[in-house]
Order: structure tokens, then C-alpha cells, then sequence
């Protein structure tokens, strides 16, 4: 019963496991390939620091990210929480030990970018019927490895802001439809209220 329920879940969204796993196991791919070389520029020098911090003190001392004496006289952290620690991905960092800082920084990553593709393939699915879809997973696979991703995929804060801009476009396009007007404006609000969705507009 369970296995025929998972053969038809199966058929009937594969190709929103596609537009999850392709682009994040080419990306991860790439830098598994080089040896996992992912802690360079910014990452390596600034948001690794800020994310170790994170780690150490979320559960165990969290008043930490809201003020901190570990600069000077101390200096608020609220600021910089929610720039750079807000992605409720970085959860997964308290999977692993300090040591392997850097892949979970890869995995994180990853996840990303594969939630990337599937939130734009469920926007861009809507605009094709049957066997089309296929050209709405080529269309997520390519916004989801977009220049902007490959440039900027170490500041891997901001990729949070192209998970959610397909669902934006998705809610604007709902404004049109009765009924749901209030709703989605109210998510359209949280969408746009977004620091790093505010940046990269």
C-alpha cells in the first residue's frame, strides 16, 4: 500500500524531485570536484566566522545575538543576525561539528540552489500543460544556475531572496484572482520585506 502510494507520488511529481535535485547535485558537484574549495573570498574570511558564531551560541547563550562583549565594549548583533544568520538553513550547521564548518557551509549551499530550482519550477510549470512541463524544469534548471547564482552563490545569504521571488510572482499573479486578494498580499508584504529580497531588487 505505502510503496503504490510512493510509485504514484513518484509519477505524478517527478519533476518537482528533478527541479530540487539537478541543480543542487551540479552544483555540489563542481565543488566536490575541486576538492571542496567553497571557503574563499567573503566566505571564507567574514560568514564563516559569523556562522560559527551562530552555532556556538544559538542554543547554548543566546542573548549573544542580541548584544555582544566580544568586540570592544560589545556592540549589538541584532543587525547582523538578521543579515547574514536569518535562513532557517543554517539550522542544519548544528548537524555538524566545527570541523566540518565548511561542508555544511557546501551543503547549505546546495539545498539553496536546489530550492531555487524547485520554487521556480512550480511558478513556471503553471504556465505549461502535460508533456510541456518539461520545458518549464529546463527553464528552473536555468534560472537556478543563473549568472547572478554562479556570481554570488558565496554570499549565500542572499540566495534565500531566489527561492522566494518565484513564489512573489506567483502571489502577484494571484492578486487577480477573487477571493484570494488579501492573502496573497499579505504574503506579497512578508516577500518584499525581506532584507536580502530588498537588496538584489
Amino acid at each position: 500500500m505505502i510503496i503504490e502510494k510512493f510509485k504514484s507520488h513518484l509519477k505524478t511529481k517527478y519533476l518537482y524531485w528533478l527541479s530540487f535535485l539537478l541543480p543542487a547535485l551540479i552544483f555540489a558537484s563542481y565543488f566536490i570536484y575541486r576538492n571542496q574549495e567553497i571557503l574563499t573570498v567573503d566566505l571564507g574570511q567574514q560568514y564563516i566566522d559569523f556562522l560559527s558564531f551562530y552555532k556556538n551560541n544559538l542554543f547554548s547563550n543566546p542573548l549573544n545575538l542580541v548584544y555582544t562583549l566580544s568586540s570592544g565594549l560589545g556592540n549589538s548583533f541584532i543587525g547582523t543576525w538578521a543579515y547574514y544568520l536569518t535562513s532557517p538553513f543554517n539550522l542544519l550547521l548544528f548537524l555538524f561539528s566545527n570541523s566540518h564548518l565548511p561542508e555544511a557551509i557546501l551543503l547549505i549551499i546546495s539545498l539553496k540552489v536546489g530550492s531555487i530550482g524547485l520554487s521556480s519550477f512550480y511558478y513556471f510549470q503553471k504556465f505549461f500543460t502535460g508533456d510541456n512541463k518539461i520545458f518549464a524544469l529546463a527553464a528552473s534548471l536555468a534560472f537556478s544556475l543563473s549568472g547572478f547564482v554562479i556570481s554570488y552563490n558565496l554570499n549565500l545569504m542572499w540566495l534565500d531572496s531566489l527561492i522566494l521571488l518565484p513564489l512573489l510572482l506567483d502571489s502577484i499573479d494571484k492578486l487577480f484572482v477573487p477571493k484570494k486578494h488579501y492573502f496573497y498580499l499579505i504574503g506579497i508584504t512578508f516577500y518584499s520585506g525581506s532584507p536580502t529580497f530588498i537588496l538584489v531588487l
